[in-house]
């Protein structure tokens, strides 16, 4: 269960140190996207019809969405690309800003020449 509220919390960080709490932010955050599998077959409906380019960038340590996943992903898409950035979890952008900052640059700009007139 989550801390009720940010007293409980602060009490779950004093008693048993930040990587606890850490740890059982993340396994709330993991139980509640495997309870809720329905979500994600019903947002990715039409990918295959999407032309524009994407690129599909996470963390060799991403508890949420493992590189198998990027693979299955990538291969709904026609023009989908993936980055999987190391030492770096769900949000390689925070993890791994100098990283994750100039692949972003790159796809970008690799993107808008391939779309020039």
């Amino acid at each position: 269960m989550f801390p009720a509220n940010e007293d409980e919390f602060a009490h779950l960080h004093r008693a048993h140190g930040p990587d606890h709490a850490r740890r059982r932010l993340l396994d709330i955050f993991v139980q509640d996207a495997t309870d809720r599998p329905h979500e994600m077959q019903t947002w990715d409906v039409g990918l295959e019809q999407l032309t524009c380019p994407i690129l599909l960038m996470a963390g060799d340590n991403d508890p949420v969405s493992p590189a198998a996943w990027l693979v299955a992903f990538a291969g709904r898409l026609s023009r989908g690309e993936i980055c999987l950035l190391p030492r770096a979890g769900h949000f390689p952008h925070r993890s791994v800003p100098h990283l994750a900052g100039g692949v972003l640059l790159d796809f970008l700009l690799r993107a808008e020449r391939e779309n020039a007139p």
